[in-house]
């Protein structure tokens, strides 16, 4: 059988996929084999449950008579979800008000432990391993621009789709988000620092960070050197071992498509987290909730699927 360039790129994807767990790579990949005991998996009963995030932030409605209801789909081991943009909220910019912000900014799950009934848990002194695969449908609403002075901002991309969080931290010591797989954008943004390609706006782009890395230095950081294109398909390893930023010991390793881009003595969780580490999948849209639509938007939105999301403990 021969294959073209982009016929052996799905091929060493597929064949990663389906030797996580006793790997014989394909050309050009490195797999990597996954011991452990599943602690939890999308669809799988008794360890796939989760909850949904509050509506007061941002997790799109669970109301079938709203505009902004779009929950998690799950079809097997595989969930879809989908993100628009609702504007029914306002917001200030440079001392104006506007009204055009989004009540629909996140659409999550959080994964439940069942044996305490509370998120699922990244126990500093553990090892973990997650493996997915994401397939993400951006329908061309890619833009990370700004209006301007007296315009308010319009902003879509980046965006976060799976993340590690401090447990019980109070707002004032760190209460955010630590690890985290974005969908970004080439276009200049406080995560990446990095600088438009082609204005307006930028293209999408996969990267990586971990709350170790600096906010004012792109420096071991992933960002991704090929842009991301609707119906794309990639498969994810992300290696963990907990521990707080600050401390010892911890580490994040991170696969695409079998090849090693992120590799770094990193926190799982900040240093303020006294309770223990937890962690949670799916499109969060961090600037929606103060900004306009870009301009171009359409109402298909976004959507981010994960295929066969599975955390082992080793």
């Amino acid at each position: 059988m021969t294959f073209g360039r982009t016929g052996l790129r799905v091929a060493t994807v597929l064949a990663c996929a389906a030797a996580l767990q006793g790997c014989s790579a394909a050309r050009g990949a490195t797999c990597t084999a996954v011991p452990g005991t599943v602690v939890w998996k999308t669809g799988a009963g008794n360890l796939g449950q989760y909850d949904l995030p509050s509506v007061n932030d941002g997790q799109c409605s669970v109301d079938r008579s709203r505009p902004d209801y779009v929950v998690p789909v799950i079809t097997g081991s595989d969930v879809s979800f989908r993100l628009l943009r609702n504007t029914a909220n306002t917001y200030t910019y440079e001392g104006n008000r506007y009204r055009g912000s989004s009540t629909c900014y996140r659409n999550q799950m959080n994964p439940r432990d069942p044996n305490t009934g509370t998120n699922s848990m990244l126990n500093p002194g553990s090892r973990y391993t997650f493996t997915f695969q994401t397939v993400v449908t951006l329908h061309g609403n890619t833009l990370n621009e700004g209006l301007g002075p007296g315009r308010g901002i319009a902003v879509d991309l980046p965006g976060i789709v799976w993340q590690t969080h401090s447990y019980g931290e109070g707002p004032t010591n760190g209460n955010g988000p630590c690890d985290m797989l974005l969908i970004s954008n080439t276009q200049a943004d406080r995560w990446t620092g990095r600088y438009p390609d082609s204005p307006p706006g930028g293209k999408p782009i996969w990267s990586f960070k971990s709350c170790s890395d600096s906010d004012n230095a792109v420096g071991r950081r992933y960002f991704s050197p090929d842009t991301l294109h609707d119906g794309e398909l990639d498969t994810w390893q992300i290696d963990i071992a907990a521990q707080l930023d600050g401390r010892s010991g911890g580490s994040v390793v991170v696969r695409r498509n079998g090849r090693v881009v992120y590799d770094a003595a990193a926190g799982v969780c900040d240093s303020h987290a006294y309770h223990g580490c937890w962690w949670n999948f799916g499109p969060y849209m961090y600037y929606w909730e103060n900004s306009n639509e870009p301009p171009g938007w359409n109402d298909a939105g976004i959507t981010v699927q994960f295929k066969d999301m599975t955390l082992y403990k080793l």
